[in-house]
């Protein structure tokens, strides 16, 4: 456990349990020395991470996150947006929800999506449509991960 570049205290908090105490899960800790690449949606853009990547901590967005294994095909997953934090041949990605494209359940999926459209139909006020909006935003990116 390092923090401010020193060792952290006994009682310190890993990234893991300060997320875990919020809502979300550890969707990857994956070391990639050996070639390992990961490309996700960040807020600013599209960002791939390879072997000895510089530090960084940033926000994601809803969207695709893709994983390339060394001797194997790419897997692809539908992410509710949250962190990525990169640093020793380490990548860290914490959200609140993934689903691997084989996992996704495309018929939840497209209920969640006319839920959300509904939703959004019957908005009362802005905080009820952007509720709306991200839901339905969620539910299309899963059924646009599920059908690629």
């Amino acid at each position: 456990n390092i923090h401010n570049g020193e060792a952290a205290p006994e009682d310190a908090k890993t990234y893991a349990q300060l997320a875990a105490e919020r809502g979300a899960r550890i969707v990857m800790a994956k070391c990639v020395p050996d070639g390992y690449v990961l490309d996700s949606g960040a807020m600013s853009g599209d960002i791939g991470i390879q072997a000895n990547h510089q530090k960084l901590v940033t926000p994601l967005t809803i969207g695709r996150m893709k994983v390339e294994f060394p001797d194997k095909e790419p897997r692809f997953a539908a992410i509710t947006g949250g962190f990525m934090k990169v640093g020793g041949n380490c990548v860290t990605v914490l959200t609140s929800a993934c689903e691997w494209e084989d996992e996704i359940d495309v018929e939840r999926a497209e209920r969640a999506a006319q839920r959300a459209k509904e939703a959004r139909n019957v908005a009362r006020s802005k905080e009820e449509m952007d509720h709306a909006e991200i839901k339905l935003k969620r539910a299309l990116n899963r059924l646009s991960i599920a059908k690629k």
